[in-house]
């Protein structure tokens, strides 16, 4: 903050008063970016994107987008040590469930969750397979423009540690046959999953620094989603490396900001 004093005339209190303002803003204003809606929006394009990653000569026809969990590391809390202690990381920390379309747009920041929690039960908790299995065969979380679904199931792809399902997929583990091996040779485009994750780091490093990450102080799972989706406001205005890669727009800023052409009025 010191280093903006000078820019914008104000002190390091008044920039931080205007910074909690803002996230507090963006969950309140834009409750749709932040929920199952900000994939359901996306149905029209499922298509598309499946289009795009049979491109890159992946194994799956349906395929729409990467599923993964992440470990935001935290500052050692006074309480509630155990339930945000991950004994696989080794550390205290929140999780979040990230999805990567081939856009580079990240939905659905679901979390924070304890940082001893599951990813297949944090998939469980967001009821992410609820959403695809009602965008695809028509229920509460279809988009407007599709009463009935889609009328095709499309499926996400995440690592050994999710379930399989008729909406997601994973890596095979274990003894595996010959064509089980090249399957996952061919899924390793997976890591763009890690390059959304990277880029919220690496646009703001505040987040990844954990000796600030102050549980019970400071609104640790605010932050976490309001920088997601500041995340995808700047791949709107500039692509990321993942829209890069599948060489795929993302869509405007202002479609995206309002939750896709089927709520623009909202």
């Amino acid at each position: 903050l010191d280093s903006l004093v000078y820019e914008t005339g104000r002190s390091t209190t008044h920039i931080s008063q205007a910074v909690a303002f803002m996230t507090e803003h963006i969950e309140a204003r834009f409750p749709w970016l932040l929920d199952e809606r900000s994939l359901s929006s996306f149905a029209p394009h499922f298509e598309q994107f499946a289009a795009k990653f049979r491109a890159k000569g992946m194994p799956m026809d349906d395929l729409i987008a990467f599923i993964d969990g992440k470990l935001w590391a935290v500052c050692k809390p006074g309480r509630f040590q155990r339930v945000l202690y991950s004994g696989h990381k080794r550390v205290h920390g929140c999780k979040t469930q990230g999805v990567v379309f081939p856009n580079g747009i990240q939905p659905y920041p679901y979390g924070p969750c304890h940082g001893s929690t599951h990813d297949s039960t944090i998939l469980r908790d967001s009821k992410l397979l609820r959403v695809m299995h009602d965008v695809c065969r028509g229920g509460q979380y279809e988009w407007p423009g599709a009463p009935g679904g889609l009328g095709k199931d499309f499926r996400l792809f995440g690592d050994s540690a999710y379930p399989v399902s008729f909406f997601l997929w994973h890596m095979f583990k274990g003894v595996m046959s010959r064509a089980q091996q090249l399957f996952n040779a061919d899924m390793r485009w997976r890591i763009a999953a890690e390059w959304g994750f990277g880029k919220i780091c690496n646009l703001w490093p505040y987040l990844d620094y954990r000796k600030k990450q102050k549980v019970l102080l400071s609104p640790v799972g605010l932050h976490l989603k309001v920088g997601n989706v500041l995340t995808n406001m700047h791949t709107c205005l500039y692509g990321s490396i993942v829209s890069h890669t599948f060489k795929m727009d993302p869509p405007a800023l202002s479609e995206y900001m309002c939750g896709g052409p089927y709520y623009c009025n909202r």
